[in-house]
């Protein structure tokens, strides 16, 4: 019985560390650098998600929306 639960138990430990951690600021700025933005001046999270105020890799201000678990940019919008 005693295996059966550890059997068990493991999936359950990776799931909530895979989809419940949420990523640090630091860490999505160190995300958006690396894929190219630059001036990143706000990060906010809301609802499950960061908004960032950046500039683009053509310098434009831009707003983008980034997943808070996995970094992955759900949205860049060109902010005039």
């Amino acid at each position: 019985a005693d295996d059966d639960r550890n059997v068990q138990a493991a999936p359950q430990t990776h799931q909530t560390a895979a989809t419940g951690k949420r990523l640090s600021t630091g860490e999505i700025i160190a995300k958006l650098e690396s894929a190219g933005y630059t001036h990143i001046t706000e990060v906010e999270l809301d609802d499950g998600r960061y908004e960032v105020e950046a500039r683009s890799q053509q310098g434009q201000h831009v707003e983008i929306d980034v997943h808070a678990r996995t970094g992955k940019v759900l949205r860049t919008e060109i902010d005039d």
